[in-house]
């Protein structure tokens, strides 16, 4: 298939940038070929379900598939490129923080790159390093790689181009007063636009989410209640069609509708990352199985026979022991690393506070290892302080270097402090640790400062989506949940007295008769699972709009959620059918 010039030079720019070894032309004809094989398979799988399971006109929404699916292919590279840039964009604040720290020292931007690709993290790391290399080949000036990589970058964070143009042009002012006032300049333009964008895509998203909300959660569970008075009218309905609608169909539209919603997911911070090592060593499966496996114990005795009275409730212990099981797992496999992200972070919200104390002890003239000695006395036992003590206590027992006494792996005394700002900004300090006092108090002065700056983009952003956040997560463990409980029961209680009711569908005028009842333990199942799944998409979308795409902080809030809503929808299913069946 011929290509427009436009999109093939966009497809091949994505296909050089993944690195990918096709051809913009084999792209549209896999394309192509995905259309009308996918058109094919969707026709027959459709005549095979209708043959299985009785024609129902929710089949042929699966004739979608194959043009969805061509749409997603034949922009696939540029769609994947677009994601890759955007997962990392996270990371702008960090990447631009290194360069400013390093430029405030010394305004060369070679040294500045060094700095940032020593210290930057996945692409922006490999950008840097490749830029570097452009630079040394000659192949282009330091000046010319940032700026390129302004106008690259620049579509997607727009606060990034104007704040780098401003760090470019810091090295060409004539006076220090005036190269600090620049990149103070840099830093405002960058908080003051991540502020504006982080507001507006938070607001945005308000009515997105209503629209989760009602077409996502509460139209699907509604419906629900509708099913008797259809069966009444001699609509049939089976269990595997209610089944195949409520735990696939719907859940894929969910997220689909999600993941056209995040496509706007504002600007996040993303978390430090922790390596393998400190990774929690205790595996939580064997138990997690264990009690998920207690927890269906009487589902699975029911199935042969043995009745625990619990009516339309029969079949939840299969859910009951699923959200022990994920609840368990996900907990224990991943407290230790929040932990130690949040002794990180209580460390990072001090630090400005204790390079300030550092700076002031410099200003009086002391020595740099003695100032670091002092600081703990000085911020009360500050958990930031105390690295500077160790180093110190380094210094004089091993009587190492000052890079060593901190970066040491085997005693350094941030061999444990997993922060790039921290480490960053120490290693800033380190680089003028031979050039006297006085050089030493400025350099944390102008550090405290940024990285207080920096801060601001934690709180704007946490303020800014707090609100949504807070709905999807009600939605997800709370209302979801209560309105499958309720309107599963109802519909349970509905079908049993239109049953056991004189005239049944005559007296209303069907003369076709009622369709046969549909088991009610067998619909709270099915909607108790659909909770589960919309529970499990809510909550990874609201996790993803604070953490970005963090898989850690993922399955922590997933384990949580699941055994929140499993929770209020067994409550509110078991309590509305004592109060409605009772009625």
């Amino acid at each position: 298939m011929k290509l427009a010039e436009d999109e093939k030079t966009d497809l091949q720019e994505a296909i050089r940038f993944l690195k990918l070894k096709v051809r913009a032309e084999e792209v549209r004809a896999f394309a192509t070929a995905a259309l009308v094989f996918g058109f094919i398979f969707s026709v027959i799988f459709v005549l095979l379900l209708s043959a299985a399971l009785g024609f129902s006109i929710f089949w042929l929404l699966f004739l979608a598939a194959a043009p969805v699916l061509y749409y997603y292919l034949k922009d696939y590279p540029v769609l994947l490129k677009r994601s890759e840039k955007e997962k990392v964009m996270n990371q702008v604040p960090e990447v631009m923080s290194y360069l400013i720290m390093s430029l405030r020292i010394n305004p060369n931007i070679e040294r500045a790159m060094k700095f940032a690709a020593e210290h930057s993290r996945g692409l922006f790391k490999q950008v840097f390093k490749k830029m570097m290399y452009e630079v040394h080949t000659g192949r282009y000036s330091a000046e010319r790689g940032l700026a390129n990589m302004a106008d690259e970058w620049g579509p997607l964070c727009e606060e990034f181009r104007r704040a780098m143009r401003l760090v470019i042009a810091s090295t060409s002012e004539k006076t220090e007063t005036r190269r600090q006032v620049t990149l103070d300049n840099a830093t405002d333009v960058l908080l003051t636009g991540l502020s504006k964008r982080t507001d507006n895509a938070a607001r945005a998203l308000h009515t997105p989410v209503m629209m989760v909300f009602t077409f996502g959660v509460v139209l699907p569970l509604v419906f629900v209640a509708l099913i008797p008075f259809i069966s009444l009218m001699g609509v049939s309905i089976g269990v595997r069609a209610i089944a195949i609608i409520y735990t696939v169909a719907l859940p894929v539209f969910l997220y689909v509708l999600i993941n056209f919603i995040s496509s706007s997911r504002p600007l996040t911070i993303s978390p430090p990352d922790i390596p393998k090592k400190e990774q929690p060593k205790f595996t939580a499966l064997p138990l997690a199985v264990l009690a998920g496996g207690l927890m269906m114990a009487p589902g699975i005795l029911y199935l042969y026979g043995f009745d625990f009275g619990l009516g339309n409730l029969a079949y939840m212990p299969f859910i009951w022991g699923f959200a022990a099981s994920a609840g368990i797992y996900c907990y224990f496999s991943t407290k230790k690393i929040k932990d130690i992200r949040a002794r990180i972070k209580a460390v990072e919200n001090e630090f400005s506070e204790t390079l300030y104390q550092l700076g002031v002890i410099m200003s009086e003239g002391r020595s740099f290892e003695d100032a670091m000695g002092r600081i703990k006395t000085i911020t009360s036992e500050s958990k930031s302080a105390s690295f500077f003590q160790v180093a110190a206590n380094n210094i004089r027992m091993f009587n190492t270097d000052i890079k060593s006494a901190f970066f040491n792996h085997k005693y350094g005394s941030l061999r444990k402090v997993y922060s790039d700002m921290i480490r960053g900004a120490v290693d800033t300090i380190i680089a003028v640790s031979d050039k006297g006092s006085n050089t030493i108090a400025s350099v944390a002065f102008r550090l405290a400062e940024h990285i207080n700056n920096m801060k601001k983009i934690d709180s704007e952003i946490e303020k800014a989506l707090g609100s949504v956040v807070s709905s999807m997560k009600m939605v997800a463990m709370v209302i979801g949940p209560l309105v499958g409980g309720m309107i599963s029961s109802m519909s349970v209680v509905l079908a049993k007295s239109m049953l056991t009711s004189s005239g049944g569908a005559a007296a209303i005028g069907f003369g076709g008769g009622a369709a046969a009842p549909i088991d009610p333990k067998a619909i709270t199942l099915i909607i108790a699972i659909y909770a589960v799944e919309s529970a499990i998409i809510l909550t990874i979308f609201a996790t993803d709009l604070i953490y970005g795409k963090d898989n850690v902080m993922r399955k922590y809030n997933v384990g949580i959620s699941i055994v929140v809503a499993v929770f209020v929808f067994t409550i509110c299913s078991w309590g509305s059918s004592a109060i409605f069946g009772g009625m």
